[in-house]
């Protein structure tokens, strides 16, 4: 409440708890957040972070929030995908998403409607920590150490096979974002 008194907020807006753990306890540790275009707030969440022990299940995975009545604050979760390995980004592509899934990336979809991906294609494999996903010209721009490279798929069969250096000899890119004509 103190920390909502220092916000400046353009006329007409307000801010306001959307969502927290104490209503949806699965939303632990958000590593990324995005809106799709029906207003639903996509999460990957890393709650296996920092102690991910080899061989165990992940407990990683994308959520999805809604406000369904309308009042500001959500109050539905859907679990998209779970049992994930050290997520850590997603971008909206053709009627799914691709998800950053070390060491991976994998376009996923629901095709039965109820919310939950039950399709699954890697999208591209092999990557060493892929760290952010921007979608621009027909394909994937990701950042990876030491690189930012662009994936495409020109053939259509949901697999990058083209794959173009934008940018090397970063130390760690934590992610990458596309505006005014610019990556950054």
């Amino acid at each position: 409440a103190e920390m909502l008194k220092s916000f400046k907020v353009a006329d007409g807006y307000e801010v306001n708890l959307f969502a927290s753990e104490q209503e949806f306890p699965e939303l632990c540790n958000p590593e990324q957040i995005a809106f799709d275009d029906r207003g639903r707030l996509w999460v990957v969440t890393m709650p296996s972070f920092p102690s991910t022990i080899p061989g165990d299940v992940p407990h990683d995975k994308i959520i999805v929030l809604e406000d369904t009545d309308h009042d500001g604050k959500a109050d539905k979760s859907t679990i998209f995908s779970d049992q994930l390995n050290v997520p850590d980004g997603l971008a909206f592509y053709k009627d799914g998403v691709i998800i950053s899934h070390q060491p991976r990336l994998v376009f996923m979809k629901d095709t039965n409607g109820d919310g939950k991906a039950d399709k699954s294609t890697v999208f591209a494999d092999g990557l060493y920590m892929p760290t952010g996903i921007e979608l621009a010209n027909g394909g994937c721009y990701v950042a990876q150490t030491p690189d930012v490279f662009f994936l495409k798929d020109t053939d259509g069969d949901g697999k990058a096979d083209k794959s173009t250096v934008f940018a090397d000899g970063l130390y760690m890119p934590t992610g990458i974002e596309l505006a005014n004509g610019g990556c950054y």
